[in-house]
């Protein structure tokens, strides 16, 4: 609680303990979600707090932060780095730490909150800030966006081993043929060898690869469970989430907006924003959860990449042996969807459709070649089922739709701009022809000017055409420009924050009782060590050189004094051991249920009372603490 001076003024927080040990710990935990909101309303925290949520969104480099001794303050403290302050070089080389090269200052550190801050702020990466505690497989998506092929990856040792252990797989790394058909697994289709697997890392580590999750943040995968995120990746549109209300339940939840549950048009609207336009609804609304819920999911971003060459490739790949005649593309919902989107018609006359996808493209009175909007003729030359028909060009038929679905499927990552898209020959060849868009030099240079006009002038007179292929290629490449700002993910402040306040908290316990400090950030570090390594014995090591976990373990496994001058094989056998005949098991991960976590926390704390009072009488001072006349409890109660 925060004690009040002469004139109400609010002095320094100090917590109320009564006691030492598990009981001590017992009465804590019982007040500590009071304790702590009177922590956060506290002078300096609020003061802290607050001027970092203010601010950090403009440090756009290291110095910035170096430089600005209160942001560096919260950035420390939430990884309890706070004794750090004024070791600028120290923290200036983690901060910059090249987090690729395992001999950098962060990955060498044997204490990994320092790579945790480092992760976190990822000066050294293009990708901007991480939310602090994301997983391994949630920060290395980005660097996976940007490897050209499978091939790659395969080649590439260093990342292709910071991949595999981060989506647990390490022990696959020496069987490239399994690892290249999972990567190029169709997973949506539950006979490809990913989803065969059984395995979800296998899934995952193929969506992470392919970006097929790319519209969720990673802000939100991390604040639900596993089992929502995998329903929400599966998502379509924003109708399948509305039409699944629990799911839509525990999204709003996430954001404080539950109770919005049952106004459906304002949260459809809201899902469907585009947030590149400030009038749109989600920016317009003066509570800015609702931004944050809309660029969460992503579905607009999703319906652009299933209306761009992208997401036709992705829907056409692996069924063009299927499409031989216009009833097979007519026949199947999906497919015809994604040809309609991809050239931006809305037409839903089958025999139309049908006559202008059999039309014989060498007659000028076919139906495609009568329609004065040209997109038809370039559908139906892409598909070619006229030329099947009548037995011309019969191999070559489909050759521009082939093109197009291989190009864009080895194509890593978004077109940013025009110049991108034409200095990417293969795909741009394919897209024009597909288009059916004319590409000699001149035709070239004026297909480049109206692209850049749709992009930076919509009322530019060079878009005053009749022809409506240029404008069905622009949208379809669906340019994604490259930001030169540094980003921070939705939720960051908050979570930085929340951290930095926890951990101040517990400084504060530790200040009356260091014991109890250690146990109250137990679970966490406990969670931390088990999330960052893949295999039960890098875990203990983990275990082992964090100062916190070692002093629990080996005060709750009753270790002699002499325990950590072993050698350390040694001292990992003898944890395992210790570890299964206490609790059965010597998977770190399995300790990591709250029945073990407080069984743990409890022996711990028990053995720690009984080697430092020697003598004394807890619970005779737990007796004085707690009579009905203690101010100390009247203050609790």
């Amino acid at each position: 609680m925060a004690r009040v001076g002469p004139k109400g003024v609010c002095m320094t927080f100090s917590p109320v303990i009564i006691g030492g040990g598990l009981t001590g710990y017992r009465l804590l935990q019982s007040t500590q979600d009071a304790q702590m909101q009177a922590f956060a309303r506290s002078p300096q925290p609020a003061r802290d707090t607050e001027y970092f949520q203010q601010k950090i969104g403009g440090v756009q480099t290291v110095d910035q932060l170096m430089n600005d001794r209160a942001l560096l303050r919260v950035a420390l403290g939430a990884f309890g780095l706070d004794e750090d302050i004024d070791n600028t070089a120290f923290v200036r080389n983690v901060l910059t730490s090249d987090l690729n090269d395992p001999g950098s200052t962060a990955n060498r550190l044997s204490d990994k909150r320092y790579l945790a801050l480092a992760q976190t702020f990822n000066f050294s990466g293009n990708e901007g800030a991480n939310l602090p505690g994301a997983r391994a497989a949630d920060t290395i998506r980005g660097e996976l966006s940007q490897v050209a092929s499978v091939d790659a990856l395969l080649q590439s040792s260093n990342l292709l081993d910071r991949t595999l252990e981060a989506f647990g797989l390490s022990q696959y790394k020496a069987q490239p043929v399994l690892l290249e058909r999972v990567l190029t697994s169709d997973l949506n289709d539950a006979d490809s060898l990913a989803n065969r697997l059984g395995d979800a890392s296998f899934v995952d580590l193929a969506r992470a690869f392919q970006g097929g999750d790319s519209h969720l943040s990673a802000s939100l995968i991390s604040r639900v469970s596993q089992d929502v995120a995998a329903q929400l990746q599966a998502l379509q549109s924003s109708d399948d989430l509305m039409a699944d209300r629990r799911l839509l339940e525990s999204v709003l939840s996430v954001y404080g907006l539950e109770d919005d549950i049952d106004n459906s048009q304002l949260i459809q609207r809201v899902l469907d924003s585009n947030l590149d336009d400030p009038t749109s609804l989600a920016r317009s609304l003066p509570d800015p959860r609702y931004a944050e819920l809309s660029e969460a999911l992503g579905f607009e971003r999703l319906a652009a990449n299933q209306t761009s060459i992208f997401g036709f490739a992705d829907a056409f790949d692996g069924k063009l042996e299927g499409l031989r005649s216009s009833d097979d593309l007519l026949d199947d919902p999906r497919l015809l969807q994604s040809a309609l989107d991809v050239f931006g018609l809305q037409t839903e006359d089958r025999d139309f459709l049908q006559a202008v996808l059999d039309s014989d493209l060498t007659d000028e009175t076919s139906v495609a070649n009568s329609e004065t909007d040209l997109r038809y003729r370039a559908m139906a030359e892409a598909f070619g089922f006229g030329a099947m028909l009548t037995g011309t060009a019969q191999e070559d038929a489909q050759d521009q739709l082939s093109a197009l679905v291989d190009a864009a499927q080895s194509r890593r990552g978004p077109v940013t701009d025009v110049a991108d898209f034409f200095n990417d020959i293969r795909l741009m060849l394919a897209a024009t022809a597909f288009f059916d868009i004319p590409l000699g030099e001149d035709e070239a240079r004026f297909t480049g000017r109206v692209l850049e006009a749709y992009g930076t002038d919509p009322d530019a007179p060079l878009l005053q055409l009749s022809d409506t292929r240029y404008e069905a290629l622009f949208n379809a490449l669906n340019f994604r420009p490259e930001s030169d700002q540094r980003t921070y993910p939705s939720g960051f402040t908050e979570a930085v924050t929340e951290r930095y306040l926890e951990r101040q908290f517990e400084i504060r316990v530790g200040d009356i009782d260091p014991d109890l400090r250690i146990a109250l950030s137990f679970e966490r570090e406990l969670g931390d060590a088990v999330a960052s390594a893949s295999s039960n014995d890098a875990q203990w090591f983990k275990v082992m050189a964090s100062p916190q976990l070692r002093t629990v373990f080996e005060t709750a496994f009753s270790q002699p004094s002499a325990f950590a001058t072993l050698d350390l094989d040694r001292q990992l056998a003898d944890f395992k051991s210790r570890s299964q005949s206490m609790f059965g098991t010597s998977e770190l991960a399995e300790l990591l249920t709250p029945d073990r976590i407080e069984q743990m926390r409890e022996r711990f704390l028990t053995v720690a009372t009984i080697n430092s009072t020697a003598g004394s009488s807890p619970l005779a001072l737990l007796a004085n603490a707690t009579s009905s006349n203690s101010p100390v409890l009247n203050l609790l109660l």
